[in-house]
């Protein structure tokens, strides 16, 4: 009985055929399925922030959390809900079922946000409801610092941020910060 490489070797031109056969279907195949260099990913999560200036952690807990997390916990689709409480603030994390329609889940999380705004305290800032969504994410982030004058440092930022934004792919550069430091956000297209 002959085993694979002896009929292989016994068969050479129709192993040659089928080889360069698979090298062109392959060759076809990369170059006719579609290829996108930053596809834009779904993520079913939603943020929900709020703030009240001055309040201590446990009382964001109690004032704000809660009278949010009430409401959102009956969310159709919801897999998780996280929140954390900190000094004059307070987030939720919403996870969704994978599958879960995230336009229609951002609506029904505004709307539960909007039934619970009677309950949080008049002085808190307005809730919002942010979407998580990678695109919206800066790829890149520079930091300048360092022991000069703000005007020069505020300077040298703008000049990259014009730089910068005249790249092609570049969507937008946004410069934020405070005397002594400032940050830029890069997003591209």
């Amino acid at each position: 009985m002959q085993t694979l490489i002896e009929a292989a070797l016994a068969r050479s031109r129709t192993i040659m055929m089928l080889f360069v056969l698979i090298l062109i279907m392959g060759t076809v195949s990369y170059i006719e399925i579609a290829k996108e260099s930053d596809p834009d990913i779904t993520i079913p999560m939603a943020y929900v922030s709020v703030s009240l200036e001055g309040i201590s952690p446990e009382d964001a807990d109690s004032l704000l959390v809660h009278p949010l997390e009430k409401e959102l916990k009956g969310l159709e689709g919801l897999k998780e809900l996280k929140s954390t409480a900190s000094e004059g603030h307070a987030s939720i994390m919403l996870e969704f079922l994978s599958g879960v329609d995230i336009d229609q889940a951002i609506i029904d999380t505004k709307d539960k946000v909007d039934r619970a705004k009677s309950e949080l305290p008049d002085d808190a800032d307005e809730p919002t409801v942010t979407e998580i969504n990678l695109s919206t994410f800066p790829v890149l982030r520079v930091n300048l610092s360092g022991n000069v004058d703000f005007a020069i440092l505020s300077r040298t930022a703008k000049n990259l941020q014009d730089a910068i934004e005249a790249v092609d792919g570049v969507l937008e550069a946004n410069i934020s910060g405070d005397r002594g430091t400032t940050s830029a956000n890069y997003y591209s297209s």
